[in-house]
């Protein structure tokens, strides 16, 4: 390995001392091991400490992206960059990681996974929708009228939720739901309770 002189002594110096530091652990361990037997434990000894630098090397590549937040600051732009690309960015931060990916891609993947379950119906002329499960319900002219009652419902509730709700044990589990709201239009929303809708009953 070409590189600093200096560096490359360094290494070689605290190579030899970590040597000289085991085979001193060998000889209270095991006082009546010939060289030819030390050899061979030395040996294995570097191999289990070069099997453990890979696997520590392969965890943080394929699970963390930047160590810390001061790298991925000095590196923001190929952060957005890679997003742009369709590509999820992992930031470790004080032992956690954080993803940042495509909002789009993020907003889809809610789109599909979580279920809006409305269900319709007619009352006195009036439509009524709510959402099965939850504690969603607008009423309207018209059944489009109706679902957007819901979007305004929904909005409110994604605001009550970021502010005071999300710890509560009946909102945690809400989370999916209200990261859709904030990543979508009220356009999308309306496409996303339409979706199993169905049409009012007569």
């Amino acid at each position: 390995m070409s590189g600093d002189p200096g560096l490359t002594a360094d290494m070689d110096a605290a190579a030899a001392q970590y040597a000289a530091r085991v085979v001193g652990e060998l000889l209270v361990e095991k006082p009546d091991l010939t060289a030819g037997e030390m050899y061979g434990v030395l040996v294995d000894r570097a191999e289990e400490a070069r099997a453990a630098a890979r696997a520590a090397r392969n965890h943080r590549s394929s699970v963390v992206d930047h160590p810390s937040y001061s790298s991925a600051r000095t590196h923001f732009k190929d952060v957005l960059d890679a997003t742009e690309r369709g590509r999820s960015v992992t930031v470790a931060r004080e032992g956690r990681a954080s993803v940042v990916m495509p909002a789009d891609k993020l907003r889809a993947l809610f789109f599909h996974a979580v279920s809006p379950r409305v269900e319709l119906a007619n009352e006195d002329g009036r439509v009524i929708a709510l959402m099965s499960g939850r504690p969603f319900v607008s009423e309207g002219s018209t059944v489009d009228g109706a679902l957007e009652g819901l979007v305004l419902s929904l909005r409110e509730y994604a605001e009550d939720w970021e502010a005071r709700l999300q710890g509560a044990p009946n909102h945690r589990d809400n989370w999916a739901l209200v990261q859709l709201v904030t990543l979508s239009s009220d356009d999308e929303l309306l496409e996303w309770l339409a979706r199993d809708s169905g049409e009012a009953d007569a």
